[in-house]
Order: structure tokens, then C-alpha cells, then sequence
């Protein structure tokens, strides 16, 4: 979904109640750029919850998202998925 200049990986809808949810994916470490641009994708689009999915996270990462988490009111989420790749097995004939 565009953002200004940017585009937001993924924005997904609740039906129910409206609510927006940023979906932020990075491949790789955890860095600054990516957390910046979660915070301005759900700024500019208004959502209520931030997913920022890393294969790894830094501790100084974990403490910015327990920070916001620690801030913010109730109704507002951030959370880090730490992604693992699976690869099917092929097998030998």
C-alpha cells in the first residue's frame, strides 16, 4: 500500500472492527530502517498494531518494541516474529 514516496509491505484490515495492522518484512538482521518504517507506515495509515517479521532480532531491538509497547496505550501493538525458512525435504529415489 503506497505511503507517500514508500509502500508498506503488507496492510491488512480487521472486518470486524476496522482496525489497520502494518506488516513489516525484512530479510536478515534487525535494523533501524526497517523499525523507522514500521512507525511511519502506521502513523500515515493510522494502524493500531505493527508486526515487524526479522530472521533476527537484536536486544536493542526487543527493548524498542517493549519500550512502545510500554507507552502506548492498550489499544496500540507492537511485536517482533523472528522468521525461520523451512525447506521441504526432496527425496531420493
Amino acid at each position: 500500500m503506497p505511503v507517500g514516496l514508500y509502500s508498506a509491505d503488507i496492510v491488512a484490515i480487521d472486518v470486524g472492527s476496522g482496525r489497520r495492522l502494518v506488516i513489516e518484512n525484512q530479510f536478515g538482521r534487525a535494523d533501524h530502517d526497517h523499525l523507522g518504517k514500521s512507525l511511519v507506515y502506521a502513523a500515515v495509515l493510522g494502524a493500531t498494531n505493527v508486526i515487524w517479521g526479522a530472521e533476527r532480532f537484536t536486544d536493542e531491538h526487543r527493548r524498542a518494541l517493549d519500550w512502545h509497547n510500554e507507552y502506548t496505550t492498550d489499544e496500540v501493538g507492537f511485536y517482533g516474529v523472528q522468521l525461520t525458512e523451512w525447506r521441504r525435504a526432496h527425496a531420493v529415489s
